[in-house]
């Protein structure tokens, strides 16, 4: 008897499971949203998707462009997915994009010639949570998103891929504003590491300024007299959206140490506790002891203080990189250019610019594949410096593929410039406007010669270098006085 009821009761469930199945089986599904062929109609016959191989698919041909999508059974509220906000994705280029969706498990695809690899953004409670709210920016493996001016408060985020399906990190990563300010948030999308950076952040340090102090074991002093002050004005170094450098020429022979003082005073400072390797991108330790550089020859030592991925709350992320070109006598002032140096790890370019004078101070605006350099919509916040010699200068990422300079509120611009590989600086010199609005940039590729100033002026050099290059072009450039 026992035997028997067991059997009908699971004859019963199977009755009344087949008949949800059956249903569920009888669904179909479609895609609505700009990237549908017909908008965001939830039920339409050109909406429809086709089941194929246990998965609803749709295909249709797009121009480049963002846009956004989500499923639905026929309605909005059927099956909608996802319940709230939409889908995103970015097109590059004229294509087919083909789309599927696994409703069992909310799986979907979005397949095309012109559409990029992935790409993060941020979900936080600054925007409500959208899964596709803010779109990050990527130079190499670090994606990087700078929310403007963010009221004081207490905040929690993730870096999604557009959907709730891959979320970083676990658990919500939370910050606290003490006063407004820019906060910059990076992702390492290889390590999955996140960091928050802003100067009003709770606990977060301000960085006003960076000098070298140090000296020479060899020569008892560094390498232009000044020894251990925190904020001798010879030692400041020059600050560049982040980057700072400062150079030494003729550097003795030596064995030399120094460290990173950070606000002019001994109670901010970067250092190693070990030997620098030159030419080596190297994480530094906030309060830790001297760097240590070995100089074998009379030299050009040029030290570049990296802090645009530095947490000013965790005191990490902070990279030197040293350049050591040895000088082997006057004489080498006049060679036409130096044999090339093996150098690793070199992350950013030069661009140099010389504009009409109508222009105040230029900025520029530089892009890759995977889109523009600015945090900021157009005209951008990468703004130039002006050297003694008169050009403008400002550093960016290697692997721009074009540059344009630009006046302060981008009323006025170049004409595109496609950079050059290989090289390590853009010399940009403007010239008159066309019948299109746009300054033309004449190119060449070699160093204007001294005392040329009409070339000088009316030429430009178009160099950079490429990500990933091994070779880095080292031109010696004391002799054009710039």
């Amino acid at each position: 008897m026992k035997r028997l009821i067991a059997i009908l009761a699971v004859l019963a469930l199977c009755l009344s499971v087949l008949p949800m199945a059956a249903f569920a089986a009888d669904k179909t599904f479609y895609m609505a949203g700009t990237l549908a062929p017909d908008g965001w109609n939830p039920g339409s016959e050109a909406n429809k998707m086709t089941l194929v191989g246990g998965v609803w698919t749709i295909t249709n041909h797009v121009t480049a462009g963002n846009y956004e999508f989500k499923f639905t059974s026929g309605g909005w509220g059927q099956d909608e997915y996802p319940t709230q906000g939409n889908l995103a994705v970015s097109v590059e280029s004229e294509c087919d994009v083909t789309v599927t969706y696994d409703p069992a498990n909310h799986k979907y695809t979005v397949t095309g010639d012109g559409i990029p690899g992935p790409a993060y953004y941020l979900a936080g409670s600054f925007n409500g949570w959208n899964m596709a709210g803010y779109k990050m920016t990527k130079s190499g493996n670090i994606w990087k998103y700078t929310i403007s001016n963010l009221a004081a408060g207490s905040y929690a985020f993730k870096v999604t891929n557009g959907t709730w399906d891959e979320a970083y990190p676990g658990s919500d990563k939370t910050f606290d504003v003490a006063t407004a300010c820019d906060v910059t948030i990076t992702f390492d999308e290889t390590t999955k590491d996140i960091k928050v950076t802003g100067t009003g952040l709770a606990g977060a340090l301000s960085v006003s300024s960076v000098h070298v102090a140090g000296n020479g074991v060899a020569e008892n002093s560094w390498v232009n007299g000044i020894s251990w002050s925190s904020d001798a004005e010879e030692n400041k170094m020059t600050a560049n959206n982040g980057i700072y450098t400062i150079t030494y020429n003729a550097v003795p022979a030596g064995e030399y140490q120094f460290k990173f003082t950070i606000n002019g005073g001994w109670a901010h400072s970067l250092g190693l506790a070990s030997k620098i390797t030159a030419g080596q991108a190297t994480d530094l330790v906030y309060g830790a002891d001297n760097i240590w550089l070995d100089v074998a020859a009379t030299s050009n030592v040029t030290i570049t203080l990296d802090l645009t991925g530095f947490d000013t709350v965790a005191m990490t992320g902070a990279k030197a990189t040293v350049t050591v070109t040895a000088v082997e006598g006057d004489d080498q002032e006049e060679d036409k250019e130096e044999e090339k140096k093996p150098e690793a790890e070199i992350t950013e370019i030069t661009v140099h610019a010389q504009v009409p004078a109508d222009w105040g101070t230029p900025k520029v605006w530089a892009w890759n594949d995977n889109g523009n350099l600015s945090t900021e919509n157009w005209p951008g916040n990468l703004v130039m410096t002006q050297d003694e010699n008169g050009w403008w200068t400002i550093k960016v990422p290697v692997g721009m593929k074009g540059v344009l300079i630009l006046n302060s509120d981008g009323t006025k611009q170049t004409v595109d410039i496609n950079v050059e590989q290989q090289k390590m600086d853009i010399w940009a010199a403007v010239g008159a406007a066309g019948s299109d609005g746009k300054f033309a940039v004449d190119v060449d590729y070699t160093i204007p010669k001294t005392g040329d100033e009409t070339a000088l002026v009316g030429a430009a050099v178009v160099m950079a270098l490429a990500i990933g290059a091994t070779a880095l072009v080292l031109t010696n450039k004391k002799k054009f006085g710039i």
